[in-house]
């Protein structure tokens, strides 16, 4: 079987939950009020790099800010790299996959 270096964000939630873990579900998204990237790109076919928006905090003035995550295809675990709500803006995210995703196409082209 070919490894897949993009994943769409519907099989990871599958999987997630499939797997035990509540990171993709209902409820859980509505008391981080998390949002995320709706692709994610991976290496090696296995773990995938994505970006998930939620509040910075519980104490109000409450912003969103961008976490930079990775999904663990056969385990079906959601990790963070880096610190959580580290990025400001989604561009700032969006930096790190494009950085991510051009060294995956690097090492998928050799």
């Amino acid at each position: 079987m070919e490894a897949k270096y993009m994943l769409d964000v519907e099989e990871a939630e599958r999987t997630n939950i499939q797997k035990g873990f509540h990171w993709f579900d209902r409820k859980t998204k509505r008391f981080f009020g998390s949002s995320y990237s709706k692709t994610l790109y991976s290496k090696d076919g296995n773990l995938y790099y994505f970006w998930s928006k939620e509040d910075s905090g519980f104490i109000p003035p409450i912003t969103k800010k961008y976490t930079l995550r990775t999904f663990n295809q056969e385990s079906g675990e959601v990790s963070t790299i880096g610190e959580f709500c580290g990025y400001d803006s989604v561009r700032e995210v969006n930096k790190e996959i494009k950085k991510l995703k051009d060294i995956i196409k690097k090492e998928v082209s050799k």
